[in-house]
């Protein structure tokens, strides 16, 4: 992200720079795009083994939401973002007034071509809760990770330390 972003003066500001994924998409279209045969809903599922390999590496799996907040929770400097409400729980909050800042940095880091937005997010915390990665506190802009998930986000940090 660019510090000197106007737009960003005053809110969720860190060091973290975002960089894109690869579309999936489109580079799942340009592999089927040889199989004219194909009905064009099968075109994305099938793969044409003379094609190089358009996908990432094997392994390198794409960063989740949770994983995202864990990280931008444990940044001094998107405390104006989210902060924790008990860590030792792993309950936090978000500010009503920089919520869209953070649904935005979001967004980039996933390499979206459109705005993520703060209702977009949420959606996706809701389908966290029926997973029960992360639950819905009551409380106003409130969730809490799942003890598992918790537990398992320390321990990323953890071994990405030594």
């Amino acid at each position: 992200m660019n510090k000197s972003d106007p737009s960003l003066q005053g809110h969720c500001q860190s060091g973290y720079e975002v960089c894109p994924s690869s579309d999936s998409d489109s580079q799942s279209m340009i592999s089927a795009s040889n199989d004219n045969d194909i009905p064009t809903l099968d075109r994305r599922a099938k793969k044409n083994p003379s094609s190089p390999q358009l996908t990432s590496p094997i392994g390198k799996k794409k960063e989740r939401l949770f994983q995202f907040l864990y990280e931008m929770l444990q940044t001094p400097e998107m405390r104006p973002c989210v902060w924790w409400v008990q860590s030792h729980s792993g309950r936090f909050q978000f500010s009503s007034q920089n919520k869209e800042k953070l649904a935005e940095m979001w967004g980039r880091r996933k390499g979206n071509r459109k705005t993520m937005t703060y209702q977009k997010m949420a959606r996706a915390l809701r389908n966290y809760s029926r997973t029960g990665e992360i639950s819905k506190v009551k409380r106003k802009l409130t969730y809490q990770f799942s003890d598992f998930i918790l537990s398992r986000l320390q321990g990323e940090i953890k071994r990405g330390s030594k």
